[in-house]
């Protein structure tokens, strides 16, 4: 399962939050995510635990980063989580 995501919008912070709380119900992991992004604007192979709307729980790879104009302003931020559940599943056997 391969998830990409790309938005365009002006409330950038709510958006992040909004979309990963979808998938990441622990507040903790998803406040770091939201602010890693929001505010260094990458986050590289972050791996967590998300809980899809149907399914069990899969551990997956998040890489994401904001993408600015060319004065620095935030145009819009692309993500992809990566389900690496049977690889870490395979590694601890």
């Amino acid at each position: 399962m391969v998830i990409y995501m790309s938005y365009m919008t002006k409330n950038y912070y709510n958006l992040t939050l909004s979309y990963f709380s979808d998938y990441i119900n622990n507040d903790d992991e998803l406040k770091f995510i939201t602010k890693k992004i929001c505010k260094e604007g990458t986050l590289d192979n972050y791996e967590c635990k998300i809980s899809p709307k149907v399914g069990h729980k899969k551990i997956c790879l998040i890489s994401a980063n904001k993408i600015c104009n060319n004065y620095g302003d935030v145009v819009s931020y692309q993500a992809v989580i990566r389900d690496v559940t049977k690889r870490t599943n395979m590694q601890q056997m």
